[in-house]
């Protein structure tokens, strides 16, 4: 869903399946190996390209650009390659907005996406997804129920981000949903409230995003976690979050050095300063005005 709202509000489509295309990669990759996985990438790539030009893809030339590799493989695995890069192209240059076409290749192609957080194991084959008329039809009310959000609240300014300079040796992998001129959003498509798993991600990445250098994160005042299904916005401002929670977020879960002057409480078990502190934030989060 919000791959199709960053498409929708103008993110170029190649980034935004960033994650879903390292997927592709890996579930090759297990199957040719690292060479297969190498001219899979570049296929798709000349693909995607063949088609920005309107011209086919001239397979020729690639077995000349590449010889060294494609020699390195069996002629019929090369061919098997071809398929699967021209079949996984087509599928991402089908998504460009919310006709039926787009809503449906958009949830096969996010079935890659586990592939690369979760490892292959957890793929489920594309081919075994197609998602019925309804569901369809509620994807793309979602959708315009983010664009509207974005109107009300935007614009963007970053879509999609990663935390690079962020990352410790605890928290090494996490990407962002949206930033706006003054809050970090995070979208959940649930019929449950905001819980204290939530507020834990989405102060996580805040305070990672801060340590990027990235200068949209400076501006950032209020966290906020915005519900399509329920068309529901919760907002808290960062001011009004407890420092207790932002130094347990910070060096007992992201695992930053916690300064000599930044002391954790001994005198209270962790696991109780925890509960107290999220149950804290969590009535904090409840009285926000909600929309």
């Amino acid at each position: 869903m919000d791959y199709l709202t960053r498409i929708v509000t103008g993110s170029c489509p190649e980034e935004v399946f960033t994650v879903a295309r390292g997927g592709a990669s890996l579930l090759v990759e297990e199957s040719y190996g690292s060479d297969g996985e190498l001219i899979f990438g570049c296929l798709t790539q000349a693909y995607l390209r063949s088609y920005e030009k309107n011209a086919p893809m001239d397979l020729e030339e690639f077995k000349t650009k590449f010889h060294k590799i494609v020699k390195s493989i069996p002629n019929e695995t090369f061919h098997e390659l071809v398929q699967l890069a021209g079949n996984f192209a087509r599928l991402l240059v089908s998504v460009k907005g919310l006709d039926d076409t787009s809503i449906v290749s958009t949830v096969k192609i996010s079935s890659l996406d586990a592939c690369f957080r979760a490892g292959v194991e957890r793929y489920k084959p594309m081919e075994e997804i197609n998602p019925d008329m309804a569901t369809i039809e509620n994807i793309r009310v979602m959708v315009e129920r983010s664009v509207h959000f974005l109107d009300l609240y935007g614009p963007k300014t970053l879509d999609g981000f990663t935390l690079a300079g962020g990352y410790t040796d605890t928290v090494s992998y996490g990407d962002g949903d949206f930033l706006t001129e003054d809050t970090l959003w995070d979208f959940k498509v649930s019929k449950k409230p905001v819980n204290k798993d939530w507020t834990m991600q989405i102060m996580m990445y805040w305070r990672m995003g801060l340590r990027t250098g990235e200068p949209e994160f400076k501006t950032i005042e209020y966290l906020g976690i915005f519900n399509p299904r329920k068309n529901e916005v919760n907002r808290i401002a960062v001011k009004d979050i407890p420092a207790d929670v932002i130094d347990i977020v910070d060096y007992d879960v992201i695992g930053y050095k916690r300064p000599r002057n930044r002391k954790r409480k001994r005198e209270v078990p962790l696991s109780m300063q925890w509960d107290k502190s999220w149950e804290r934030i969590l009535r904090n989060w409840a009285a926000t005005h909600r929309k």
